[in-house]
C-alpha cells in the first residue's frame, strides 16, 4: 500500500512538472492578427505588442522620457540604406508580473510613432525574443494567454512538432515552406516566424528577383506598405496554396516585398510567415530544443480576408487621414491621394478609425466618401470590390 502511495504521489509531481506554467500573461488579440500584453510597471502598466520576430525589445521613446530613461549607449547599424544609430538603455529589468521579471534586458529606444498612427489600438513597446528565450512558450488562442514554462513543459498533446533553426545568428525561427503559384509553379524556401507582420506571407525582395515572381503573378495591385522607419511599395497578389510542414493552405493572398534594407531584404530567404496563418494555430515555441509545435485552433478554417479597400487610413492630431492609395485604382483616378482628411464615410463621422476601416472592408458594398483636399471639401461613390 505505502509502494503505490509513494508511486502516486511520483506520478502526480510528475504531472505538475509537465503541466504547470511559471507565468501567464493574459492578451487582446486585436483584428485576429496582433497579440498585446499588458506588464506591470512603476506606475501603471505598460501595453506592448508580442512578436516573435522581435529580437531586440523596442520601447517608444515617448514611454521611456514618461519613466526617466535615458539612452546609456548607442549601437550603430548599417543597411543598404545607410546607416542608423540606435539609442538603447542597457541592463534594464521587465516585470512579467508583480514578483516575475527578466534582469539584463536591452531597450532600443524608438519612434514608434508612425506604427501608432497606423493602428487603433495604443502601445508603449514591441516585445518578443526576451521573453521566449528565458521560456518555452505556450500561446493559447482560445484562452487568449500566454503561457510561460521555466522548469517544465506543456501539454503537447494533439500539437505537431516543426524544427527551426537560428541562420546567421538571427534569433527568429526559421524553417522551410513551400508555395504554390496558380500558373503551377513551385518554390520552396525558409521563411521567418514573425507573428508581428500582420499578413500571411512577405516574400522577400531577393527572392522576388531571382526567381522572377512579378512575371508570373495573377491578379494583382501595388500600395504603400508601412515600417518603423519608412515606406516602400509593395505588390498584393493571390497564390494557390502554401504549404506549412503537412497544414495546407489554399487561395492565399500574400505580398511581395522591394525593400532594399530591414529582414524582407535578406537573401537566402523566402521571406516572413506573418500572423494571419500563424494565429491559426495554438503554439508552443521551445528554442532550447529549437523546436515550433503547433496545434490548429478555432481560426484554423477561417477563410482569408480579400482586401476590398483601395484606400488606407493612419490617426493624426487633425483627424483620419488617407495613409495610402492603390495605385490605378478607381478611387486613385477619381481623386483619392495620400494625406487627404476623412470627413465622412456614408455620412458617418466618427474619430474611430476601426469604425471607418469596417466599412470599408465590406464587399459589392456602394460607399460615398467625404473629403478634405486643401480648403476644398470633395465626395466621391465607390463600390468596393475585391482587388484580388
Amino acid at each position: 500500500m505505502k509502494n503505490n502511495i509513494i508511486k502516486g504521489i511520483i506520478f502526480l509531481m510528475g504531472l505538475f512538472k509537465v503541466q504547470a506554467q511559471d507565468v501567464t500573461l493574459p492578451f487582446e488579440l486585436y483584428e485576429n492578427k496582433y497579440i498585446l500584453i499588458k506588464l506591470p510597471a512603476e506606475k501603471d502598466s505598460l501595453t506592448f505588442y508580442f512578436d516573435t520576430g522581435a529580437t531586440p525589445t523596442l520601447l517608444d521613446k515617448e514611454t521611456a522620457g514618461k519613466f526617466g530613461l535615458k539612452a546609456n549607449y548607442q549601437q550603430k547599424v548599417s543597411g543598404a540604406g545607410g546607416e542608423k544609430v540606435y539609442d538603447m538603455v542597457l541592463n534594464q529589468k521587465i516585470f512579467l508580473t508583480k514578483d516575475k521579471n527578466i534582469d539584463g534586458v536591452h531597450f532600443v529606444l524608438e519612434d514608434l510613432s508612425r506604427l501608432k498612427s497606423l493602428l487603433e489600438k495604443p502601445f508603449d513597446g514591441i516585445i518578443g525574443n526576451d521573453i521566449i528565450k528565458n521560456y518555452v512558450t505556450k500561446i493559447d488562442f482560445k484562452k487568449k494567454q500566454i503561457e510561460l514554462y521555466k522548469d517544465s513543459m506543456p501539454d503537447k498533446e494533439g500539437f505537431t512538432g516543426i524544427s527551426f533553426n537560428f541562420k546567421n545568428n538571427i534569433p527568429i525561427p526559421q524553417f522551410p515552406i513551400t508555395v504554390e503559384m496558380d500558373g503551377g509553379w513551385k518554390f520552396s524556401g525558409d521563411v521567418f516566424f514573425d507573428s508581428g507582420a500582420g499578413l500571411s506571407l512577405l516574400f522577400n525582395a531577393p527572392f522576388v528577383e531571382e526567381n522572377f515572381l512579378t512575371y508570373k503573378l495573377g491578379k494583382s495591385f501595388v500600395t504603400d506598405s508601412n515600417n518603423l522607419s519608412n515606406k516602400t511599395k509593395t505588390i498584393n497578389t493571390k497564390i494557390k496554396r502554401i504549404k506549412l510542414g503537412s497544414f495546407t493552405f489554399d487561395n492565399v493572398p500574400v505580398a511581395l516585398s522591394s525593400d532594399k534594407e530591414g529582414v524582407s531584404s535578406y537573401k537566402e530567404y523566402l521571406g516572413i510567415l506573418g500572423s494571419e496563418i500563424i494565429n491559426r494555430f495554438d503554439i508552443i515555441l521551445d528554442y532550447k530544443d529549437m523546436i515550433l509545435y503547433v496545434k490548429p485552433n478555432h481560426l484554423y478554417n477561417n477563410k482569408f480576408e480579400i482586401p476590398v479597400s483601395p484606400i488606407k487610413l493612419k490617426k493624426s492630431e487633425n483627424g483620419i487621414l488617407i495613409s495610402s492609395v492603390v495605385e490605378n485604382s478607381e478611387a486613385e483616378k477619381l481623386g483619392l491621394k495620400e494625406g487627404q482628411k476623412i470627413i465622412s464615410i456614408n455620412g458617418k463621422v466618427t474619430n474611430d478609425i476601426a469604425v471607418y476601416r469596417k466599412m470599408l472592408s465590406q464587399k459589392n458594398k456602394n460607399v460615398v466618401i467625404k473629403y478634405q483636399d486643401g480648403e476644398e471639401e470633395k465626395k466621391i461613390k465607390l463600390k468596393l470590390k475585391e482587388l484580388l
